[in-house]
């Protein structure tokens, strides 16, 4: 079968036209998979961001106590014009550890609310109950530096430990 010259030219432009839009359909995929998979980069980022706030909140409450500690220690040694000072300094670690509660379960929240994958989502939701522990035993002990210093200091080595566990914990979440 001999074909005419109009016939191969229309035969080799279908072809043409067939194997752009294979190519446009294949490019269409590949962009959609990409969002895809630049959406999940951008949520897990978004966890992992929060996470590292959170576990820098974990740091700063502990030195909000350890200051608050100091100061009510040294505000009773003290005579009236350092004691002074150091009322100042106990009520700023007071409202920063207030402040750094709030972030970091402001960040726990954060993260609560994102479409994370499953394997990124565990060892998240692992980890809830006890910091939520750890920021209520901080909150405890920061209202009894005010008015039971002895309760306050029997609970400081629990808070101690309770600090120690979750550096391992969130250490094990980061790599998650």
């Amino acid at each position: 079968m001999k074909l005419d010259i109009v016939t191969k030219v229309l035969g080799i432009c279908f072809f043409s036209v067939a194997v752009g839009a294979a190519i446009g359909a294949a490019a269409l995929w590949g962009i959609n998979q990409l969002n895809g998979t630049i959406d999940e980069v951008a949520v897990t980022a978004s966890a992992l961001r929060n996470h590292m706030d959170g576990d820098m909140m974990h740091d700063g409450i502990r030195g909000d106590l350890l200051a608050m500690f100091y100061a009510r220690d040294a505000k009773s040694k003290t005579e009236f014009q350092e004691a002074t000072l150091q009322e100042a300094t106990l009520q700023e670690a007071t409202r920063n550890l207030r402040e750094h509660v709030e972030r970091f379960r402001s960040d726990l929240a954060a993260n609560g609310a994102l479409r994370l994958e499953p394997e990124v989502r565990k060892p998240l939701d692992e980890v809830i109950q006890p910091l939520e522990q750890y920021l209520q035993l901080a909150q405890t002990i920061g209202l009894l530096l005010e008015t039971n210093r002895h309760k306050a200091d029997s609970l400081y080595p629990i808070f101690k430990e309770s600090f120690s566990a979750l550096e391992d914990k969130q250490e094990t979440v980061g790599f998650a």
